[in-house]
């Protein structure tokens, strides 16, 4: 399989599969935003792993706060003792409460948010997230993301793509997490 087909599986799987659901979803059911939050949340750790071409087991909780700052690149001019609270939070009250859970933590609310993403209250370390304005921001981070690799010039990113493609088809069972 070449580059070019691996990089098409992996937009045409991770849009497909999770994102447009998950920006569908938030446009046309209900009451769904918790499941949105449980389809894109896992896509944080993943872009991070591709984009530097992690080939082991593990390290979720670095490649979740990685990534997060490679699709919201303003969040890394947060003073560092800030945005290492927001993150983690991020990644224990949403990312690993709704996986070993079904719940986020009690300090996470969704709603409308009128121009972001997340707002952040630092006060109280209340999280309010907007999930429909998530999973679109986030497919378009998908498509700049594959728009980079599909550029040759970009051969660093390229290399640790398809490395991290390679590795999860290389598991006899499955990813090991």
């Amino acid at each position: 399989m070449s580059l070019d087909d691996k990089i098409t599986i992996f937009l045409d799987r991770t849009d497909g599969w999770q994102l447009g659901i998950a920006e569908q979803c938030a446009r046309t059911i209900k009451h769904s935003s918790f499941a949105v939050l449980h389809i894109v949340f896992s896509y944080f750790e993943a872009i991070a792993k591709y984009h530097d071409g992690f080939t082991k087991d593990g390290q979720s909780l670095k490649y979740f706060k990685r990534g997060f700052e490679i699709a919201f690149p303003s969040t890394t001019q947060i003073p560092s003792i800030g945005r290492e609270a927001i993150l983690h939070d991020l990644y224990s009250g949403v990312r690993c409460g709704l996986y070993h859970a079904s719940l986020t933590a009690a300090h996470v609310s969704v709603c409308t948010l009128p121009d972001a993403e997340f707002y952040y209250n630092r006060r109280d370390r209340r999280i309010f997230i907007d999930p429909g304005r998530l999973a679109q921001s986030l497919r378009t981070h998908l498509v700049s993301y594959g728009a980079q690799l599909r550029r040759p010039s970009n051969a660093g990113l390229r290399t640790n793509f398809e490395k991290r493609y390679d590795y999860e088809l290389s598991q006899p069972q499955g990813m090991k997490w």
